[in-house]
């Protein structure tokens, strides 16, 4: 009996593949694996006991694999640690992953053994977190205060204070619109907050919301609600995230993701500022202050006509644009100082402090989860650390645990480019080499794309 087992549950619904992985999980290392074949059987399972570990796979039924990341990341409480298998030519979603939070990928096919591995390193940061549990309402109330962090804009780069500055004048307006946009993990969430507790509505429970976690049919009854009968298995009345948000502020992310069926819908709420439930004509008068972010460019979808253009514009009445982390890399001192610091109050450890050679290797380093990818490396650094200076070995088993890409230690800048490199050909190959479709895979725009291309010197067929 194994009385270190981990409950785990397995996403994929090539049957022969989740058998095996599961026979080797439980009769091999001892661990609780079950696996399930759609994510909806896999999701209501999560919601009933939340596992120590999830192996998803990205191409599946019903859902694409970033998606159910996403919906299990918008479950309250505790979250698995999350590991990714792919297919070939999955390496660009693998990484988008990664900027989710996922702790992992592997490429199939993969040796047993090193899912073993992927598998004890989880384990190894799961027990870590666990051996606070002694301290759990020390670490509530410490929540409590670092909540108050989440509004906090670090970063001493001459584009945020321009953001800071703008920000103040925003929270001043009432209810104006604004629009937040910037690549995955630069911190849109971050700011709509701030512009939440600067404002007359901080009083009130700032809502966030993820567009690209609700399936399709149920967008409507999400965003506006909907009566008890007015559809099969509305045995209740149920708020939509306009009711809830009355009077404070509802932050709709990734708005690229919206139906155009939805898109007239929410314009029109936006214009009237009143909405119906699903299934009933009774108008409810709205008081709410909606931002929306996206990483996506918008004006490129109206272009395409898989946007409206009207509603573009109401929503960008005010913008603000966040720049990469790679772009701004001034403020990775500050950002990595001021999370570590926050790590180590959360999970009751000692101060770090970090080698100048480490520390210039995370500069040089690209960040392609931008801000969100330098929160969860503290964060991680903080737990597994025992040591009160971070070197650059620290630093390397963080950024390429186990059998990720090139980590030699006397190339390590090498290593990192050739990982850029290598991401922006694949972007290219998935996209016929158009430029565009490449940039929109990798969340960077066109020029900055171009950029790169010449850096590293891939030529482009044709």
């Amino acid at each position: 009996m194994n009385q270190n087992a981990l409950s785990i549950i397995i996403l994929d619904d090539d049957m022969s593949i989740s058998a095996a992985l599961r026979h080797f999980l439980s009769e091999y290392l001892h661990h609780h694996a079950i696996s399930f074949g759609r994510p909806s059987e896999a999701l209501a399972s999560i919601k009933l006991s939340v596992p120590d570990i999830l192996i998803c796979d990205l191409d599946l039924p019903e859902t694409d694999g970033i998606s159910f990341i996403k919906m299990i990341k918008e479950l309250p409480g505790k979250q698995p640690e999350i590991i990714i298998i792919t297919g070939y030519g999955e390496k660009l979603n693998a990484i988008q992953c990664l900027r989710l939070g996922a702790i992992d990928f592997l490429e199939k096919p993969f040796p047993l053994e090193v899912l073993k591995a992927s598998v004890d390193r989880a384990a190894k940061f799961i027990d870590a977190k666990g051996k606070q549990s002694e301290k759990q309402q020390v670490a509530r109330d410490t929540v409590k205060v670092t909540d108050k962090h989440e509004t906090e804009i670090v970063g001493k780069s001459k584009a945020m204070e321009k953001i800071q500055l703008l920000i103040e004048k925003i929270a001043k307006t009432n209810d104006t619109s604004v629009l937040i946009t910037g690549e995955t993990g630069t911190g849109k969430e971050v700011i709509a907050r701030h512009i939440h507790r600067l404002s007359h509505r901080k009083s009130h429970h700032f809502y966030a919301k993820n567009c690209a976690a609700v399936p399709e049919q149920l967008f409507e009854s999400e965003f506006f609600g909907h009566v008890r009968g007015s559809f099969t298995n509305a045995i209740n009345d149920h708020k939509g995230w306009f009711e809830m948000a009355q009077n404070s502020t509802l932050l709709l992310d990734e708005i690229s993701m919206l139906p155009m069926s939805m898109q007239p819908k929410l314009l029109r709420v936006l214009e009237e500022k009143n909405l119906n439930k699903v299934g009933s004509s009774k108008n409810i008068p709205l008081n709410v202050r909606v931002i929306t972010a996206s990483n996506t460019d918008l004006q490129g979808l109206c272009v395409e006509n898989t946007f409206r253009t009207d509603l573009y514009y109401r929503l960008n009445i005010f913008a603000i644009h966040i720049p990469p982390l790679r772009d701004r890399k001034e403020d990775i001192p500050l950002l990595f100082d001021h999370f570590t610091s926050q790590a180590a109050q959360l999970h009751h450890k000692d101060p770090v402090r970090i080698q100048r050679q480490a520390m210039n290797m995370l500069i040089e380093y690209p960040f392609p989860g931008n801000v969100r990818e330098l929160k969860n490396i503290a964060e991680r650094i903080v737990i597994l650390n025992d040591e009160p200076r971070i070197t650059v070995k620290t630093l390397e088993s963080v950024l390429f645990p186990g059998n990720r890409l090139d980590h030699r230690p006397v190339a390590a800048n090498h290593g990192i480019a050739r990982q850029e490199a290598d991401l922006i050909v694949d972007a290219l190959r998935q996209s016929e080499n158009v430029i565009a479709r490449a940039a929109r895979l990798l969340h960077i725009t066109d020029q900055s794309l171009l950029r790169r291309i010449k850096k590293f010197g891939i030529t482009i067929p044709g």
